[in-house]
C-alpha cells in the first residue's frame, strides 16, 4: 500500500516534470492501482490530470489520444473508425462502467499488469508511445515500448503524454476477443488482430496475444502465416492449431491453468480472425 503525505496540482507538463524529479513523488492520474502498489517510498503524488495531455485529436498523419483519456474516452467518433472499431469496441468490454470513467490510457499502458488487454490492442495496432522528460521528447514504437518492463524504458521523470495510432489503420480489418470469468472481469487470454486486405491478399499482418505473460507479444509465426496469403477458413483454422505451439510459458494463474489458457488461446485466436474477416 502506498503512503500519500502530499498531493501537487501542476498545470503544465513542464511543471510536472519538475515535481516528478523529487525522488518520493510519482504521477496520478485515474488512481485505480494505488491499492496495488507495494511501494511507501513515495509520498508526494502528482497529479496530471490538469494537464493538456487529454483527448483525441487528429495529428498530421496520426490519430493522438492523450495519455490522461479514459476508456470511456476511447468511444469517440475518430477511435471508433480505427480497424472496424477495433479500439473502441475493446475499451468498452474491459472492466466495469464506473472503473472505465476512471482508468487512464496512459497509466494502463505504464502499470501493465498482467490481466491489461489494452497493450495488446495498442501493439496490433503498430502505434507510437510518446515520452516526455525535462531534457526531451521521445517516441517509441509499440514493438519497443511493450518489448521490456516500462521500468527499464522510462526514467522516473518521464512521462507518456499521448498515444499515436497511424491513419491508415482506419480502413484495415481488426477484432479483438477476451476471456474472462465475468465480462468484467480481468481476462486470462487476449488476442488482437489486424491486417490490410487488398484483392482479397492480406499485408501487415498483427497477431498479438496478451493476459498470458507480462507484457503483449506479437506472434510473428502465425502472422507470416497470413503475410500475402488469402484468409480462407482453412488458413484460418490451420493458424489456430498452430497458436498454442508458439508461445511458450504460458504458467498458471490463480484463476486457470498454463494448459487450459493455450487451448482457450487457439479457440480466440479463431474467432479474432473470423471477427476481423467478418
Amino acid at each position: 500500500m502506498t503512503n500519500p503525505q502530499k498531493f501537487l496540482y501542476p498545470k503544465t507538463i513542464d511543471e510536472a516534470l519538475e515535481m516528478l524529479a523529487s525522488p518520493d513523488s510519482c504521477p496520478i492520474a485515474g488512481g485505480s492501482d494505488l491499492s496495488l502498489q507495494k511501494s511507501t517510498s513515495f509520498t508526494t503524488f502528482v497529479d496530471i490530470t490538469r494537464l493538456p495531455i487529454n483527448g483525441i485529436i487528429e495529428k498530421d498523419e496520426f490519430i493522438s489520444i492523450g495519455a490522461t483519456s479514459t476508456f470511456n474516452d476511447l468511444d469517440h467518433p475518430l477511435v471508433k473508425n480505427i480497424a472496424n472499431g477495433l479500439l473502441s469496441s475493446a475499451a468498452s468490454k474491459i472492466m466495469d462502467t464506473p472503473l472505465r470513467h476512471q482508468v487512464t490510457v496512459g497509466g494502463n499502458i505504464v502499470g501493465r499488469y498482467w490481466w491489461s488487454s489494452l497493450p495488446v490492442v495498442f501493439l496490433a495496432l503498430d502505434g507510437k508511445i510518446v515520452l516526455q522528460s525535462k531534457e526531451e521528447t521521445r517516441t517509441l514504437t509499440t514493438d519497443e515500448f511493450f518489448e521490456k518492463r516500462p521500468v527499464h524504458i522510462m526514467s522516473k521523470n518521464e512521462l507518456v503524454t499521448e498515444i499515436l495510432i497511424p491513419k491508415e489503420v482506419t480502413n484495415y480489418y481488426g477484432d479483438c476477443q477476451r476471456f474472462s470469468v465475468t465480462e468484467a472481469a480481468h481476462s486470462i487470454v487476449c488476442i488482437a488482430t489486424s491486417f490490410k486486405k487488398e484483392s482479397n491478399v492480406c499485408s501487415n499482418v498483427r497477431i498479438v496475444a496478451g493476459n498470458l505473460i507480462r507484457s503483449p507479444k506479437r506472434l510473428t509465426d502465425l502472422e507470416e502465416m497470413l503475410e500475402g496469403k488469402e484468409l480462407t477458413q482453412e488458413l484460418i483454422d490451420e493458424i489456430s492449431q498452430e497458436a498454442g505451439e508458439k508461445l511458450e510459458k504460458i504458467r498458471n494463474n490463480e484463476i486457470a491453468s498454463g494448459e487450459y489458457r493455450k487451448e482457450i488461446l487457439k479457440v480466440l485466436v479463431k474467432r479474432a480472425l473470423e471477427g476481423a474477416l467478418n
